[in-house]
Formats: structure tokens, sequence, C-alpha cells
């Protein structure tokens, strides 16, 4: 191949869509490699779940706490917002049986397990399709967390949102602190004023002492609750009373999130500076090597 004909095949034109499908696109039906991480308990709802979906990536629910009915009814919901690909994650750590069977029952396209063993619900490999899958789980696609929780959709509360826009990449710590009934998990969270209280003493947080006292009250799965100190819930829009106490999860990532914007959109920009950078950096990069130039 000449450099003339290396430097023109690599600059997207016409078919600039396919230089963004992998193969777990093909494989899930979607148009670019973006998944919206499964934030919980309930920050990933129906609707950021259908925005991401019908921007062309794959949103996944996140609705553990939800009674099965409730599940099935979010389920309803997204269907009715989307008729994208979607999916839904499940801790494994809880108990899962009945919520797997509603997503079996629903033929929810995506099923995602996390945090145990899936053995129960994976049968292996047994045709050329389990292959190809395999094969395609090789760094196929992004999955965001952060970015997604600082949209229009997301059930996080306006005042995490606010400080997940303020924070720089400097100001969320890994921890064990937030282990109330999930004790020894590590997660990364903002440092407020409360998490740098007790930084260096995380052991406290495991204990689940049921004396533990309430920092504010929330809704999850249709199900009021009191929040105590050191629960692992980031605070929903429902939420009330010390949010700066409750679990701000936030990734590394979060010093480049400045503004909250619909799902969609952050999708649709993703997808653009990506193409920017294959075609104006990639390319020519590759035609460089290929015409046997010095990087």
């Amino acid at each position: 191949m000449s450099t003339t004909s290396a430097t023109i095949d690599l600059i997207p034109t016409k078919s600039a869509d396919t230089t963004m499908k992998t193969a777990l696109c093909h494989m899930l039906g979607i148009e670019y490699p973006i998944v919206a991480a499964p934030m919980g308990p309930d920050l990933t709802g129906p609707e950021m779940v259908a925005a991401v979906s019908n921007a062309g990536g794959l949103g996944i629910l996140q609705a553990q706490f939800c009674a099965p009915p409730l599940l099935r009814e979010q389920i309803h919901q997204v269907r009715a917002l989307t008729g994208k690909p979607f999916g839904v994650n499940l801790l494994l750590h809880f108990p899962a049986e009945d919520h797997v069977a509603v997503c079996l029952e629903e033929r929810v396209p995506v099923l995602s397990l996390f945090w145990g063993d899936p053995t129960p619900y994976v049968g292996g490999i047994a045709d050329g399709r389990g292959l190809v899958a395999v094969l395609a789980l090789g760094a196929q696609a992004a999955v965001l967390g952060t970015r997604f929780l600082a949209s229009s959709e997301s059930r996080a509360h306006p005042h995490y949102k606010q400080m997940v826009l303020e924070a720089s990449e400097g100001d969320t710590v890994r921890t064990i602190l937030f282990g109330y009934g999930w004790p020894n998990a590590p997660h990364r969270t903002l440092q407020t004023a409360f998490v740098q209280q007790w930084f260096g003493h995380e052991e406290r947080g495991q204990e689940s002492r049921p004396d533990e006292p309430v920092v504010g009250r929330t809704v999850i799965g249709g199900q009021p609750m009191p929040v105590l100190r050191f629960m692992g819930f980031p605070p929903n829009f429902e939420a009330t009373g010390d949010i700066e106490s409750m679990d701000l999860l936030a990734g590394q990532s979060v010093g480049l999130v400045h503004e909250v914007k619909p799902a969609g959109q952050i999708v649709g920009e993703l997808v653009a500076e990506a193409r920017q950078i294959i075609s104006q950096r990639l390319a020519g990069l590759v035609a460089t090597k290929t015409s046997g130039g010095q990087l």
C-alpha cells in the first residue's frame, strides 16, 4: 500500500460511522462504544438509561433495591422511552435470584452481574456466538459513570451534582469508609469535610452499629428509609438531610466534568471528540509510520 493510499484510507469520509463501531457494538446492537455505568443504588434511572441508549450508547439500569415488581415496572418505563438496546445491572453481593428472573422474563437485552460469583447465572460457551462474545471482551467499549452522573436525567441529588462540577481530580479519595452493610468494599468518593474527618479511621465505618446516627432520609425503590452514618448510599434527588456526610461517589475523571448536560448530548460530544482525535491525530500518526518516518 502506498503512503498516499494509506493516508486517504485512514481519514474518515462518508463511512465515518464504522470507525467508531467495535465488535462489541455489533454484538449489542449499539452505535458507539460508550456505556453509561450503572450507578447505585438508583442514580441511573429509566430516563437516563433511555437517553443514553437513544443517543447510540448503552444505558444500564441500576435498580437492585427495587422489589421485583417495581424492577419490572422500571424496565417497562425504559422500553416506553426507547426501542434501543439497554441493560440491567445486579450486585450479586445481595439476593438477586428474583431480580434475575424478572430480567429473563422481560427479555432484557443486556444483563450485567457484579460483585459476586456469576456461575449460577452463566451457562458458559457452547456455540459460535458465545465465542464471538468472549473475543469481543477486550477493551471494546468505554464505561462512564462520573460523567453521566452529571447529566440532566441522572437521579443524583442537585447538591451532589454541583459538588461533582466543582471538584478537581485531586478531590477524590479511595477508601472503605462507607462500609455500613457492605464492609471492606473499596470505593472512591469526594473528599468532603466528613470524609476528611474520618480518613485514617475507616475501620469505624465497617462496624454497622444499629445505633449509628441518622444523617438523612431518602426513598429507594419506593421505600422510605433512613440514611445512617457510613451507609454507602449516594444521595438521590429524594434525599434530605446532611448531603455532604453521605457517600458522594465519584471517579478521578471528575476534574473533567464542568457542566450538567442531557445524557444524549454527552454521548454525541464523546463521539464527536473521539472522531476528531481519530481523524486528526491517529490517522496522521499511522500515515507517518506507513511512510517510514521517524516518530
